[in-house]
């Protein structure tokens, strides 16, 4: 078997470590079936319940993560396979998975699957005792079988927490606005690509995240101003950095120097709009 192209194996953990799981991606596809587990799975910021009789679906750059619980056996049997390992008129078959959005349609709850998918991956973990043309040729068929399998099962809609990613993110922006924020740190929290994380947040907001952060910041800065606060203060107390970079937000977002005076609502709601 070329095992560059595909990989299977069964792993059974009795006591598993949260630690030993990390975000990731890659560039093939692959398919879990968990035959016991508690926890979840995050795949491109969308929650999914891990319990037994389940499978997960990851395709090529698909960052997602298992946060398990480490007072639960955890035991799965997992394929990791290429495009190239499906030859000629077999490609199609992960066309669907290709075509859906990111973190969307990953997850196959004990009801939408035949029972005949726990087989296929035992009788590929058991092809070790053939010749290894024997064995490239059975796991051709056997990945074919899967396949087609779930290509007449249709993922489970609901999952763990249905709320957007965008609402999840403007909630935790929201919640910790005055605190150190960056893209960067903002695609770990949620386990996605940074691509991903502003594209998505720009969708669901109209506005970018850098500027819906220093829309937030300026608008609390300007009340603190207008109740006492000097703004180099209210500056710090917000976020910023330094003072200069907070000056400059605040007159583009504002429109003048930072002062006391009243601002009329209809200026005020110009703030969130995307300065980017």
């Amino acid at each position: 078997m070329d095992n560059e192209k595909i990989i299977y194996y069964n792993l059974h953990d009795e006591h598993p470590d949260p630690a030993d799981y990390s975000r990731h991606c890659h560039s093939g596809y692959e398919i879990i079936y968990v035959v016991d587990g508690e926890g979840r799975y995050v795949v491109e910021g969308t929650e999914y319940e891990l319990c037994a009789n389940t499978l997960m679906v990851f395709c090529p750059n698909e960052f997602h993560y298992v946060d398990v619980s480490p007072n639960h056996v955890y035991d799965r049997y997992v394929i990791h396979f290429d495009k190239s390992f499906l030859q000629g008129d077999s490609e199609y078959l992960v066309k669907r998975f290709d075509e859906k959005p990111l973190g969307e349609g990953n997850f196959y709850s004990a009801m939408d699957i035949p029972l005949s998918v726990l087989s296929v991956y035992e009788r590929l973990n058991n092809l070790s005792v053939l010749p290894k043309a024997e064995a490239k040729i059975m796991t051709k068929m056997l990945l074919g079988e899967l396949l087609v399998l779930l290509s007449v099962a249709s993922p489970t809609e609901k999952k763990s927490e249905s709320e957007p990613l965008g609402a999840k993110v403007t909630r935790y922006l929201n919640e910790n606005i005055s605190a150190p924020l960056s893209l960067d740190e903002l695609a770990k929290k949620f386990y996605v690509s940074k691509f991903y994380l502003c594209r998505t947040f720009k969708a669901y907001n109209g506005v970018s995240i850098v500027g819906y952060i220093n829309s937030k910041r300026i608008m609390l800065a300007k009340e603190m101003i207008e109740s006492g606060e000097t703004a180099s203060n209210a500056a710090f107390r917000v976020g910023f950095g330094d003072y200069s970079s907070f000056y400059r937000a605040y007159k583009k977002t504002v429109g003048h120097a930072p002062k006391k005076a009243d601002m009329s609502q209809d200026k005020m709601l110009t703030h969130y709009k995307d300065k980017d």
